[in-house]
C-alpha cells in the first residue's frame, strides 16, 4: 500500500465508523510514518508521540538510529527525550502521560518507558507482526504487560493492525534498513 492508498484507506475508515481517540492518534502516526517512508526518509518503520492527560501532544519522534548512528535512538526513546526536555525533568510521572507508538515497544523501549514515569502505552502493531514482516529482533519480553500493570502502567493495543502491517510491508518493499547487531542466535539483516 503506497501513501495515496494509505490516505484513502484512512478516509474510508473515518467515513465508515467512529473511531476512538487512541485509534485516531495511532492512525495519524501511521499516516505520517507512511508518508515519511514514501519520501525515502531513513527513519525506520516506527514513530511515537507522548500526549498529556488532555490529549495535547508534547512530543513526536521517529526512529533516528540510521541517521544518528546511535542504536538507542528508537522512536519511543526519542519521544521520551523530547518530552523530558520540554518539561525540564527526567521524571514524567504524575502527569497522566500516554506514549503512543506505531508498534509494540521493543525490549529497550519498554525499559525506558518503565523508568521515565509514563503512565499509559498505546501501540499499533504487535511484536509478532513486526518480526514477521520486517525481520527486526524486538528482544526478550516475558510478561511485560503484567509487569507494567503491577507498576500501574496501563497498556492498550494492538490497534489498527491491518494499517500498521501495510506500513511495515511498504517499508520492506522500499528496502528499508533493518538495523540490528549481528550475533549468534538472532535473525540477520
Amino acid at each position: 500500500m503506497n501513501s495515496d492508498e494509505t490516505g484513502r484507506a484512512i478516509a474510508e475508515r473515518h467515513a465508515a465508523l467512529e473511531i476512538t481517540h487512541d485509534e485516531a492518534v495511532v492512525e495519524g502516526l501511521q499516516k505520517r510514518l507512511a508518508e515519511r517512508i514514501a519520501r525515502g526518509d531513513t527513519c525506520g518503520p516506527f514513530i511515537a508521540a507522548i500526549a498529556d492527560r488532555d490529549g495535547n501532544i508534547l512530543s513526536e519522534a521517529a526512529n533516528s538510529v540510521v541517521d544518528s548512528g546511535q542504536s538507542h535512538c528508537h522512536a519511543e526513546m526519542n519521544a521520551i527525550s523530547l518530552a523530558e526536555q520540554k518539561l525540564g525533568t527526567w521524571n514524567l510521572s504524575g502527569r497522566g502521560l500516554t506514549l503512543y507508538t506505531t508498534a509494540e515497544p521493543c525490549m529497550m523501549c519498554l525499559g525506558g518507558i518503565l523508568w521515565c514515569g509514563i503512565e499509559r502505552v498505546v501501540y499499533g502493531v504487535s511484536t509478532a507482526d513486526v518480526e514477521r514482516i520486517t525481520g527486526f529482533d524486538e528482544g526478550f519480553k516475558p510478561k511485560w504487560r503484567e509487569e507494567f500493570a503491577r507498576r500501574g502502567i496501563k497498556v492498550a493495543g494492538p490497534l489498527l493492525e491491518d494499517l500498521g502491517r501495510s506500513v511495515l510491508a511498504d517499508y520492506v518493499r522500499r528496502a528499508g534498513v533493518v538495523y540490528q547487531c549481528k550475533r549468534a542466535g538472532t535473525p540477520q539483516s
